[in-house]
C-alpha cells in the first residue's frame, strides 16, 4: 500500500488526458492528507468530474487553483474533513444564479488562506462557522479600492473569527493603504498578524497603523516587515491607534 501523505503537482501535464487516469490512481491508493493541485488547466466541466472522482478521506490540506469551479470545489469539501483550504493563485469561477447549488456547511474547516475574491466566492456558497483564521492576500493591482475596505468585506463573513492575517504587496500604491473615512462595522479578532513585503526603501508598514481603529479586541499585533525605522519606534506608533491598553506586538524581521 501506498504511504503517501503529502503531494504537490504543479505541472500540467499531470492533467493530459493520457497522464490523468495514473494522476487519479495515485491519489485514490495514497493516504494524502496533504494536497497541492497547481497550474491546472481545466475547464469548468473538467474540474468538476476530476473532483467528483476523488474521494480522500485522510486529507486535511487542500492548496488549489483559485480558478476552481467555486461550486465543484464546495460539494468535494462537503465531502471531505479539510480543514485548511489555501487559494493559490487565479480568479474564481463561480455558476450562473440560476444553477448556483445549495449552501453548504464546512463544519472542519479552520483555516482559509486566498485573495478578497475567492474569499467572498466561497463564503457565498458555504457556511463556515467554525473558521478561525483567515489570510487575506493582496496581490499587485490596478484596484481603487483600499486594502482595508477589503479586509472588512472579507472578515464580515466570519463573525467568530479569532485570527487575521493580511499580506501586502511591496510596492503598493499608499493610496490603497488609507483607512476609509465612512464608517465600517469593528473587526473582533483578538490576533493581527500584517506582513508587508516592503523594504527600507518604500516604508508600507507605518502606514498600516491606523488599521487600529477598526480592531478595538486585538490584543496581539505581529508585524512581519523590512522597515527601516527601528522597532520600538514602530511599536509605539501602532500602539497609539489602539484602544486596548495592554496591546502586545512583535515585529519580525
Amino acid at each position: 500500500d501506498s504511504k503517501l501523505e503529502v503531494l504537490e503537482i504543479t505541472s500540467s501535464i499531470f492533467y493530459s488526458p493520457m497522464v490523468i487516469p495514473f494522476t487519479i490512481t495515485t491519489l485514490r491508493n495514497s493516504p494524502i492528507t496533504h494536497l497541492i493541485l497547481t497550474n491546472v488547466p481545466f475547464m469548468t466541466a473538467q474540474w468538476s468530474t476530476f473532483l467528483i472522482h476523488l474521494s480522500l478521506p485522510h486529507l486535511l490540506s487542500l492548496e488549489v487553483d483559485g480558478s476552481c469551479p467555486t461550486h465543484s470545489l464546495v460539494n468535494f469539501l462537503a465531502r471531505h474533513n479539510v480543514t485548511r483550504l489555501t487559494f493559490s493563485r487565479g480568479h474564481p469561477t463561480v455558476p450562473c444564479s440560476s444553477h448556483a447549488p445549495a449552501y453548504l456547511p464546512l463544519p472542519s474547516l479552520e483555516c482559509l488562506n486566498g485573495p478578497p475574491a475567492c474569499i467572498h466566492s466561497l463564503a457565498s456558497l458555504a457556511k463556515l462557522t467554525t473558521l478561525e483564521t483567515l489570510t487575506v492576500r493582496f496581490c499587485p493591482t490596478s484596484s481603487t479600492v483600499p486594502f482595508l475596505e477589503e479586509v472588512l468585506a472579507c472578515t464580515a463573513h466570519f463573525p467568530n473569527l479569532d485570527d487575521l492575517q493580511v499580506r501586502i504587496p511591496s510596492g503598493a500604491d499608499r493610496c490603497l493603504l488609507k483607512t476609509p473615512r465612512k464608517p465600517h462595522p469593528s473587526c473582533l479578532v483578538k490576533t493581527l498578524f500584517l506582513m508587508c513585503l516592503d523594504s527600507a526603501k518604500h516604508d508600507i508598514i507605518p502606514y498600516c497603523a491606523p488599521w487600529l481603529t477598526v480592531f478595538p479586541q486585538t490584543n496581539r499585533l505581529y508585524l512581519s516587515t523590512s522597515c527601516s525605522k527601528p522597532d520600538r519606534q514602530l511599536e509605539d506608533l501602532f500602539r497609539s491607534f489602539s484602544s486596548v491598553a495592554e496591546l502586545s506586538v512583535m515585529v519580525i524581521r
